[in-house]
């Protein structure tokens, strides 16, 4: 029931960003969503996006600290990003 969405990843692990959003695709209405591969991009862009009246949801993350691509982690935080972005 949003008015905005913005798909970006998660822990991509061993799957593709194309498959995850393909497989999220199936029984959802996504032709207006924007893709954002890189996590960080997605948040700022979103914080771009809304007006005083809106809210940013980030779901995904939570409390973790990294991020899994491919069998690598890299640190990485949610929470960590929203200060940078509202410092």
């Amino acid at each position: 029931n949003s008015s905005k969405v913005i798909f970006t990843s998660d822990n991509l692990r061993s799957e593709t960003f194309e498959e995850i959003f393909e497989d999220a695709k199936e029984g959802n209405k996504l032709d207006s969503v924007i893709k954002i591969k890189d996590r960080k991009r997605a948040i700022i862009r979103g914080t771009q996006i809304i007006t005083h009246e809106d809210c940013l949801v980030v779901l995904g993350k939570g409390h973790e600290q990294f991020q899994e691509l491919n069998g690598s982690f890299e640190e990485y935080s949610d929470h960590e990003v929203i200060n940078e972005i509202y410092r």
